[in-house]
């Protein structure tokens, strides 16, 4: 199918997607409907610019697109190996800083909130810990309680900027160095991050009795 539209933002995060996922997507009012996904998302040229990949469902003809440059960083991988090879971190968080720490009045630190703990993950080999409590203010909503990871591989985690490069920087076998703040103390967590598994909901439905490793998934949805 091919439809016709503006792009009409870049650098767009999705909303609750997990920091080590988070990439910027280009935003198109072109109609991507059900089945889109993997499409490619051309300009005036026809050059290919993205690949569609999400909409927003109570939207009208808002897309998302991932950069063409991003899809040219892992063809090399998916031609040598037919899947995308991900190193497993193991938690994901929320960026905390002074503004939140002020309305919660706890004593907390900047950085990552680690919300959710993968379970059999090295995250939870290592003894991090989750959120346990549930805070919601107007749109924002966290689980309070867990750790909070103030470092990186030696970069602070209180610019998303900088730790984007970090994140997409790490592969399967690198280790990973973080300063992780708990209770009052700070504390060194070091672990060798191996591939990630091939979790619930990365296929259809249909497909997630298969054995066979596969792409990871393309949403027609958020």
């Amino acid at each position: 199918t091919v439809t016709r539209g503006i792009v009409s933002g870049v650098n767009r995060i999705l909303p609750e997607t997990p920091l080590s996922l988070s990439e910027p997507l280009i935003q198109t009012d072109t109609p991507i409907n059900p089945g889109n996904s993997g499409g490619p998302l051309l300009n005036m040229c026809g050059e290919v610019i993205g690949m569609n990949t999400a909409i927003v469902p109570d939207a009208q003809n808002i897309g998302f697109a991932i950069p063409i440059n991003l899809v040219k960083s892992v063809v090399s991988s998916l031609i040598r190996d037919g899947r995308m090879i991900r190193p497993w971190i193991g938690f994901h968080g929320t960026m905390i800083g002074a503004e939140l720490r002020k309305v919660l009045k706890l004593p907390l630190t900047d950085g990552l909130l680690i919300e959710v703990i993968e379970p059999g993950s090295p995250a939870d080999a290592a003894g991090m810990r989750g959120g346990e409590v549930e805070f919601t203010l107007g749109t924002l909503s966290l689980l309070l309680g867990g750790d909070i990871v103030t470092k990186i591989n030696g970069g602070p985690t209180t610019d998303p900027e900088r730790i984007a490069p970090i994140m997409r920087g790490l592969k399967v076998g690198d280790t990973l160095t973080m300063s992780v703040f708990r209770e009052g103390d700070t504390r060194e967590v070091v672990y060798t991050l191996p591939e990630r598994p091939l979790l619930p909901g990365d296929v259809p439905e249909e497909q997630a009795g298969l054995q066979q490793p596969t792409l990871s998934p393309r949403h027609d949805k958020p």
